[in-house]
């Protein structure tokens, strides 16, 4: 099997790289790729046994970038020398930014702005110690992909999300998993803070956990990721 280099670039947040790394001990548990995973800064409470790229010395970053064959995958803007490992290696490249310029086999973490033929990625979260009587205040998502992602890391925590009707948010957390803001007005707000810091609010709460436990486990992703690895490097045996 053909080793796999994740990094990490310091333009990720905390909490997508806290996504990523979920996704990363998802892929590991598999074992179909030998992976090592490098995050560019800290590594905080991170899943997928990662290193810190910062903490490498300058030889032993070398030794990486020009070391022996892998797949490398890219997470967030390219770094300077990203050049150097396109032209040794195939490589894929997860974007957060809207409209990203791909340094690598372009591919989205959401179906929704996946429109020019972008491979899509199912995200997986870490739901270790979360249980369905976990609340600890309100989240009010935005309307953009990324926004139902971290609304989907924070339901996870416990959080209960509250937002105008989005697509993305119904594709993550479920319709019933969320507050649907009719309007955007001050009335319309307070309302939900009143809700979701009910009884109601734990339900809805409880709802987007089970939906995303079922939409994006752990398999789910791994499968994902396989699946596009295996269409980078063309037939793995």
């Amino acid at each position: 099997m053909i080793p796999c280099v994740w990094y990490v670039s310091r333009t990720v947040n905390p909490w997508e790289q806290t996504l990523i790394g979920s996704m990363a001990a998802a892929l590991r548990a598999r074992g179909a790729f030998p992976l090592s995973l490098y995050i560019d800064g800290g590594t905080g409470d991170v899943e997928g046994e990662p290193c810190s790229w910062r903490a490498l010395t300058g030889l032993e970053r070398a030794g990486r970038i020009l070391g022996r064959k892998a797949l490398w995958h890219l997470w967030g803007s390219a770094p300077s020398w990203w050049g150097l490992i396109r032209l040794r290696f195939r490589t894929v490249h997860t974007s957060f930014d809207e409209k990203p310029s791909w340094r690598g086999y372009p591919s989205r973490l959401f179906p929704e702005p996946a429109r020019e033929g972008e491979a899509v990625l199912i995200p997986t979260f870490n739901v270790r110690g979360v249980t369905d009587n976990a609340q600890s205040g309100l989240h009010v998502a935005g309307p953009r992909p990324l926004d139902a992602l971290h609304a989907a890391s924070l339901t996870m925590r416990g959080l209960v999300v509250a937002a105008l009707s989005s697509p993305s948010l119904d594709a993550l957390l479920g319709p019933e998993g969320y507050f649907r803001v009719p309007r955007d007005t001050e009335e319309d707000w307070r309302r939900a803070l009143e809700i979701t810091a009910s009884e109601p609010g734990r339900r809805l709460a409880a709802a987007a956990r089970h939906h995303i436990k079922d939409h994006c486990s752990a398999d789910q992703c791994a499968d994902s990721l396989i699946a596009l690895y295996r269409e980078v490097m063309g037939s793995m045996r």
